[in-house]
């Protein structure tokens, strides 16, 4: 058996959980494989647009810019093939609610085919294909260059922002298990006989343990929403003046109903640099969020270990996902080491963190 072979079967081997195999399933897919040729093909077909066409960087779907010759842009994006049709209906259906509840909230626009409808269905090939088209926001990805007190204000203001309009978003789908939510990180155990260095590996094994039995009782306690789900620099884009002014919040593949405090700890994993002070990095996030959030001390206090359950999940999906799609491990992978940084800093912080948390942040809480 190879590696990958046994990094693909080894997370529900024996007496699995059918709906953890199912989210198992949608990590091991690859995107469809559709050809920029076909993509401005599909274009023209289903929104009357004729454009040029790149392909851009993706993990799970397949995406390309569309240039018009009058300087439209916009993003078609190609849903895997595991979405069905409630699925791809929860993503789209998102950025409608968003819309709706909040217009200025800076997310896609979705343009409607020729026939007016969300998505374009269609057969390329022999390949049964599902696509969305919508705007390409402005603004670029910030980089671990641009991490600052000021950019993390804003990160956290967007992110209460967002939460404020998801709040009722009312989907059947959104209560749905994937791998990518924090509180399925118990489950990624079995991954760790990925990590190569054996200190690591029983260090990681442990805080596994010890999140399951001593943290997620408390976690399921705390207010829940719809959330994003995975706001990295990624799918956050930032003013290419100013670089912490943040523009446009990309791609909802990843939602799920879950602790609202999610989406921050989520957000912070990527937002932290491993030469940051901890509890003033995180506050920082924390008290942008607070004009619309009104976080409870437990919610706070619960950030820690939050941020490394992402951390952990990051670190087992991309070295587990890496070995399946060696062609783009590159991608795949691309935060990996980011992600080991931050851990072994906030393995160094004192116990005290959560506490500090609360106390810096008292201030932006309501009395």
């Amino acid at each position: 058996m190879t590696e990958a072979r046994f990094a693909d079967d080894m997370l529900f081997a024996s007496g699995e959980d059918p709906v953890l195999a199912a989210a198992q399933n949608l990590l091991r897919t690859p995107p469809p494989a559709v050809s920029e040729a076909q993509a401005a093909d599909f274009a023209a077909r289903h929104y009357g647009r004729t454009a040029s066409v790149r392909l851009l960087t993706g993990e799970r779907d397949r995406n390309f810019l569309l240039s018009g010759a009058d300087g439209w842009q916009a993003i078609l994006k190609f849903y895997n093939a595991v979405d069905d049709a409630p699925t791809r209906a929860l993503q789209h259906g998102a950025l409608l609610h968003v819309q709706s509840r909040d217009p200025a909230c800076p997310v896609p626009r979705l343009f409607p085919t020729r026939s007016g409808e969300a998505e374009a269905t269609d057969r390329i090939g022999a390949l049964p294909v599902a696509a969305v088209l919508i705007s390409r926001l402005p603004g670029i990805n910030p980089v671990a260059a641009d991490l600052s007190p000021r950019l993390r204000m804003n990160v956290g203001r967007v992110i209460g922002e967002l939460a404020a309009a998801l709040a009722d978003y009312a989907h059947p789908g959104v209560r749905r298990t994937i791998l990518w939510d924090i509180m399925q990180v118990a489950h990624l155990r079995p991954l760790t006989a990925l990590v190569a260095e054996p200190e690591r590996r029983a260090a990681l094994e442990l805080w596994l343990d010890g999140f399951a039995t001593d943290t997620m009782p408390l976690l399921r306690a705390l207010p829940q929403q719809p959330i994003h789900n995975d706001l990295s620099l990624s799918n956050l884009l930032v003013d290419p003046d100013t670089r912490s002014n943040v523009v446009g919040v990309i791609d909802f593949g990843d939602i799920v109903h879950a602790p609202r405090i999610n989406e921050l700890a989520i957000a912070a994993s990527y937002f932290l640099s491993p030469l940051d002070e901890p509890a003033q990095a995180i506050a920082d996030i924390l008290r942008g969020a607070a004009a619309n959030l009104h976080l409870t001390t437990a919610e706070i206090a619960a950030m820690p270990a939050l941020i490394r359950a992402r951390l952990a999940t990051r670190i087992l999906l991309s070295g587990w996902r890496a070995r399946l799609f060696p062609d783009n491990r590159d991608y795949i992978l691309r935060s990996n080491r980011a992600a080991w940084l931050i851990w072994d800093r906030l393995q160094a912080s004192p116990a005290d963190l959560p506490a500090r948390l609360v106390d810096l942040c008292a201030g932006a809480r309501p009395g």
